[in-house]
């Protein structure tokens, strides 16, 4: 897939009443945005909901331009709250159009992200996978 140009936005949303957050990386090189580092050369991290946020907003993370889906990183951890199996939607704003999906974390309670560095093998996290997203809404 080519990069998109235009600014490409993720945003996660929930119902329950936890703490979830959002991780972003544009590339591999580039900084993680989240709660702890808002803004880098590569975009800025929005508002950090630390309780549900489905009244309100997205937890959200704007990217300039131009961004490659198959080198975006995104994740979910499910910081705080006693809550089992949480999960929520995910909003992508890429090349000009809106696509949404769903995830959900198996973990039984938050881990304030203390395992980030094996995230993918933790029931704390869930990767977003923003290519199967647009592939499963660009069907005809």
């Amino acid at each position: 897939m080519q990069p998109a140009t235009g600014k490409t936005g993720v945003g996660i949303i929930w119902d329950a009443d936890v703490d979830l957050d959002l991780y972003v990386k544009a590339h591999k090189s580039a900084p993680e945005l989240f709660f702890k580092r808002t803004t880098s050369r590569e975009g800025h991290y929005f508002f950090d909901y630390r309780n549900r946020n489905s009244h309100l907003d997205y937890e959200y993370v704007e990217l300039r331009n131009p961004v490659d889906l198959g080198q975006l990183e995104v994740w979910v951890n499910y910081y705080a709250g006693k809550v089992p199996a949480p999960g929520g939607k995910v909003c992508l704003h890429y090349g000009g159009k809106t696509y949404v999906g769903s995830f959900a974390l198996p973990a039984s309670r938050g881990n304030q992200s203390v395992d980030a560095h094996r995230r993918g093998g933790s029931p704390y996290w869930t990767e977003l996978k923003l290519q199967e997203i647009i592939s499963t809404q660009s069907q005809p």
